[in-house]
């Protein structure tokens, strides 16, 4: 019978799409993976055990993340959670919390974010936009934000009436009426607090008479009170909502997507943050604009790179900068770009372009200038593993850390499963693969080298929200865990609690001792092995890396062996720094013959060699890991007979 040696050195092209079982035609094909979960993808092609995560705190409810950096070594975690923010060190520790916040948990996912040295600015459609504060290295303070001046007020205006429909004051000065030419008021206005501007004059709306007539209290006094279309109301209120996307870009604060002007498109001055006085258009005055279109768009996201980009429901747009001014109020110009329209979800900048979840899809796409078209281009970076992405509510990116160099972008599903990219544009690699956990991943965010997570857990039968953090060694291979270190060999080791009455996997060294319950009560926290003469544990929850290869195919001279029966005779897997490794239900547990068993033992690099038997039309191989021990391959090689 025929046989043949098949490699596999790469798996680059991650986890596969089932609808790509097929495609013996394409590249991608011998390069991915029918099944990688809980792998990490190397920049060489190989494969490593995931990190396992580090426990830091009990959050206590469910919480979304977000990175605060004021200075190297000044890094901190923002937990919102239902009004209330912590604001946590990378550490874990808890540094302050701030109560009586404005957000509530249906809020969480859709925050959005904008950070300037010491300050970061909060938006929601349903809320006041929120300043949070660095007031020293351990306190915070949350304020609503305010626009510049008293009378006037530095506030952007627009007119939420029809272009036709004109404003007749009673009186230029005083508790006057303002009477509309059709109905525009409603009881909403009523002592709600309402700046109205009529021929650049403001006027504080009161009590509500009528749908064309509200009683106002004049702040400037007014030109005349003659009947005039040149009137607007302030553009954000709880009656016309606040904006739901903001950024900085080209020194201006930038906000947009409220629901009274969902297109609605608002830029401070330049350097004055909380001004937004249109004045008179010169250069660094505040923009007010609409990004118009066949159809109405919802800005829901602006992000600050190559060019200012605008994300909306429907179609993507940048702003065309002045290669001598800059954007303003004169030469704003905003061009469409792509048809896809953006998720609720924050996009990301990875590996050269931004990294967007495509409205209503379990697509993501990249939003990338293209020099030769002088355009930006929206691609699809997950058609290969579309099944992958189910409804994505955050994103962020890894830049790699002092022991790994591979950048990853993260993106937390829905059903508590992190999908992760790894890309190498230079090289025209890119592929997907898929973590889990027990338990549900809620959200992630990355300070420089370190990602945090937060994961809902059913420890002990009751549910827990745990801030953890993805290991930046190979020394950690359980999840939720923690390292204990006692000054004298022992049996019993103590500061679990956050794992009470949970059963939990025990390391020590290279060596995997097996499945103890940490124990409650009087003994909470406590574990007991019993093993002596050990001073360190790792105990932790484990997990179980999955590598299914794609169906051996074999082309002959007289064509394909497709369908036709085929066994995998050999495996040759290629390892480096592994201890434990299961292919096809064989477990191997690595030792060389000379080591003493007493002794932790090493980890070993080279080919290993498996024997298996059986027939198949779609021969595959399985490998596994159940010992939380570390595991790189490199490659994979098969004797197949036919």
């Amino acid at each position: 019978m025929p046989q043949a040696k098949v490699v596999q050195s790469t798996f680059s092209a991650g986890e596969l799409d089932p609808n790509m079982v097929s495609r013996i035609d394409s590249d991608t094909y011998y390069e991915g993976a029918e099944q990688l979960r809980n792998f990490q993808m190397l920049e060489q092609g190989g494969l490593m055990r995931r990190p396992g995560t580090e426990y830091l705190a009990d959050l206590g409810a469910d919480t979304r993340l977000t990175a605060f950096t004021y200075s190297t070594g000044d890094e901190y975690i923002f937990a919102f959670q239902n009004t209330v923010l912590k604001v946590y060190n990378k550490t874990g520790s808890l540094l302050a919390t701030l109560t009586s916040c404005p957000w509530t948990t249906a809020m969480l996912r859709e925050l959005n974010f904008a950070q300037y040295a010491d300050t970061m600015f909060v938006v929601h459609r349903d809320i006041l936009m929120q300043r949070i504060q660095r007031t020293g290295v351990s306190s915070f303070a949350r304020a609503d934000f305010t626009f510049s001046g008293t009378t006037p007020l530095k506030q952007p205006y627009y007119k939420y009436a029809g272009a036709a429909v004109t404003l007749t004051p009673s009186a230029t000065t005083g508790t006057i009426t303002v009477t509309t030419s059709a109905a525009h008021w409603d009881s909403d206005y009523n002592n709600a607090g309402i700046i109205i501007r009529y021929k650049g004059k403001e006027i504080l709306l009161t009590t509500y008479s009528s749908a064309t007539v509200m009683n106002a209290t004049v702040r400037e006094t007014l030109s005349g009170t003659a009947a005039d279309t040149d009137w607007s109301e302030q553009a954000f209120s709880a009656i016309q909502g606040y904006p739901g996307a903001v950024t900085f870009h080209e020194n201006r604060l930038w906000f947009g997507g409220n629901f009274g002007n969902p297109a609605g498109l608002y830029a401070s001055q330049t350097s004055d943050f909380t001004n937004f006085d249109v004045d008179a258009a010169e250069d660094t005055d505040a923009i007010n604009v609409t990004v118009a279109g066949n159809q109405l768009h919802e800005i829901r996201h602006l992000y600050s790179s190559r060019h200012l980009n605008i994300f909306t429901d429907t179609a993507e747009f940048y702003v065309r900068d002045s290669t001598t001014s800059g954007i303003t109020p004169s030469n704003i110009s905003i061009r469409r770009q792509t048809p896809f329209g953006i998720s609720r979800v924050a996009p990301v900048n990875y590996d050269g372009a931004i990294s967007f979840a495509q409205r209503n899809s379990n697509t993501i796409r990249e939003f990338i200038y293209s020099d030769l078209t002088t355009a930006y281009e929206a691609n699809s970076i997950s058609l290969l593993s579309n099944h992958l992405i189910g409804t994505p509510t955050e994103m962020t990116v890894s830049l790699g850390n002092s022991s790994r160099p591979e950048t990853y972008l993260y993106i937390v599903n829905s059903d508590g499963q992190l999908a992760i990219f790894h890309s190498l544009r230079a090289e025209k690699k890119q592929g997907w693969s898929l973590w889990t956990t027990s338990g549900s991943y809620k959200s992630i965010a990355t300070i420089f080298d370190s990602t945090f997570v937060v994961v809902q857990r059913t420890i002990n039968s009751a549910t827990v929200y745990h801030l953890e953090k993805f290991s930046e060694t190979d020394s950690n291979s359980l999840d939720d865990a923690k390292s204990v270190t006692v000054g004298s060999p022992a049996t019993t080791f103590s500061g679990f609690t956050h794992l009470s009455g949970q059963s939990v996997s025990v390391v020590s060294g290279n060596q995997y001792l097996g499945v103890f319950t940490v124990g409650t009560g009087g003994s909470a926290g406590q574990i007991t092995i019993p093993d002596s003469g050990i001073t360190t544990i790792n105990a932790g929850l484990n997990y179980t890396p999955t590598l299914k290869t794609m169906p051996v195919e074999y082309q002959a001279s007289d064509g394909q062996f497709n369908g036709d029966p085929k066994r995998i005779n050999r495996v040759m897997v290629n390892l480096r720094d592994a201890l434990a490794i299961s292919i096809e239900g064989e477990y191997l547990r690595i030792r060389k013959v000379t080591d003493d068993l007493s002794n932790d033992r090493s980890a070993q690099t080279g080919i290993k060699e498996f024997n298996l038997l059986g027939y198949s039309k779609t021969p595959q191989i399985t490998i596994t890991q159940d010992d939380p021990l570390p595991l790189k391959l490199l490659g994979v090689g098969l004797e197949v007979v036919f």
